[in-house]
């Protein structure tokens, strides 16, 4: 989501569906890690928008190799991986339709 580019922490919260107070806990321990930071929203200088930092951008990369690669090791003690692998890349492709209609919908609030 951060990846994207900046977001506010109550649209963060509505997407995640999380409480502001969690969203605000979760950023302060991005920030102090220096994995994001925090800046004034360029259409609203009253509010904060987050981003993430070039190192949070590496960590994210590094976790999404390592999840990837635990992925294929798993799926390779599948009795046919080939069809587990197909299977996965249509149930990532239902929940990216998924994501974007529902957000599409709260879109229409």
């Amino acid at each position: 989501m951060l990846g994207d580019g900046p977001e506010r922490a109550g649209r963060v919260s509505r997407l995640l569906e999380l409480s502001k107070p969690a969203v605000t806990d979760a950023v302060d321990g991005l920030v102090e890690r220096g994995l994001a930071v925090r800046r004034l929203d360029e259409s609203d200088r009253r509010a904060v928008a987050v981003t993430i930092t070039d190192t949070g951008c590496d960590v994210l990369a590094a976790i999404e190799e390592r999840l990837a690669t635990a992925l294929d090791e798993i799926i390779e003690h599948c009795d046919d991986p080939h069809r587990a692998r197909v299977a996965l890349d249509d149930l990532a492709g239902a929940v990216d339709r998924f994501v974007r209609q529902r957000r599409a919908a709260r879109g229409r609030r």
